[in-house]
């Protein structure tokens, strides 16, 4: 297998993976459903571990403050640092609502979410990934206060409203994604404007911003991938090339996971066996590592502050 490692002049890649538990994802989409212990942590943590170490990558994994102080949950926190990945923070309890919250609800929960995570890890949390795509100047000034020195939740993309509105036909409730003036966001790290955080600005933080197309603003990351093919993730990627720009590229924990309970249900590619899944998997690494260097997000990060 191709390693993480690669030719000079190259552009840059980051792996991130979304450690979204059943009750985070349910709760995204209004309903209460959890299992204890969790079964998607539980059996896709290691399977992403493995995948991982046959290209020689390391990722970055956002969890919850709530999934990180979970005693039963303290083997899975383990095994991501003894493999080389960083773990960073994905809010306390994964609230669709997150942006809409007052300033002080917002500062307990990064600093709870914070204090958990450290705990668990035994080490400084440096990212931060708000739920649902979305933030605000108000949590970059927190995150700020806090010693971060990364964002990665803005998605530029204009199909946010769109995407509501087939999560309210199709099942019968609003679902929180992303901002439409997210859209004409840089696909490449930068230091946001707190008033509009979708433009360069002056703020000491960097933002990380998800990759979609270039030119087209399409999202291509793996849950697009199940549900469309394959030449979504190969238009997304020859195009990022193109351009030039870094490749910041998400997986989610539910993709690998074994478990065939009713949480499933939510989301489209259910049918797909668990030996497909990790198949397109490989596919995708195949060519990222092939044609990007994978290197962890604090180094893209310092090349930002470094460029700014």
């Amino acid at each position: 297998m191709p390693s993480g490692g690669g030719g000079r002049g190259r552009p840059r890649a980051c792996i991130h993976v979304d450690l979204d538990s059943v009750w985070a994802m349910a709760a995204s989409f209004g309903i209460a459903l959890e299992k204890d212990p969790d079964p998607v942590l539980h059996t896709s943590v290691d399977n992403f571990i493995r995948l991982f170490g046959e290209y020689g990558i390391r990722a970055t994994f956002f969890v919850t403050g709530r999934d990180a102080a979970k005693k039963n949950n303290a083997g899975i926190i383990g095994a991501i640092r003894a493999a080389g990945h960083e773990i960073a923070n994905h809010s306390m309890s994964h609230r669709p609502n997150f942006t809409a919250l007052p300033v002080r609800e917002l500062a307990a929960d990064i600093a709870d979410s914070t204090q958990a995570i450290e705990e668990a890890t035994g080490e400084k949390c440096r990212g931060f990934r708000a739920p649902t795509y979305n933030v605000n100047g108000a949590i970059l000034r927190i995150l700020e206060e806090n010693g971060y020195e990364y964002d990665s939740s803005i998605l530029p993309t204009f199909i946010s409203p769109l995407y509501r509105a087939a999560n309210r036909l199709s099942l019968k409730r609003s679902f929180a994604y992303g901002s439409i003036r997210h859209t004409g966001a840089p696909l490449a790290p930068y230091h946001p404007d707190e008033e509009r955080v979708w433009r360069r600005g002056g703020m000491k933080i960097v933002e990380v911003p998800i990759s979609t197309m270039p030119f087209f603003r399409l999202p291509f990351h793996a849950s697009y991938v199940f549900q469309f093919g394959m030449p979504v993730f190969r238009v997304g990627e020859l195009l990022t090339r193109a351009a030039g720009t870094p490749l910041i590229y998400i997986f989610h924990a539910r993709e690998l996971a074994e478990d065939e309970g009713e949480w499933r249900n939510l989301f489209p590619f259910k049918e797909i066996p668990l030996q497909t899944r990790k198949a397109t998997y490989r596919r995708i690494l195949d060519r990222i590592t092939k044609y990007f260097d994978v290197v962890e997000t604090r180094e893209l990060v310092r090349k930002a502050r470094e460029a700014a």
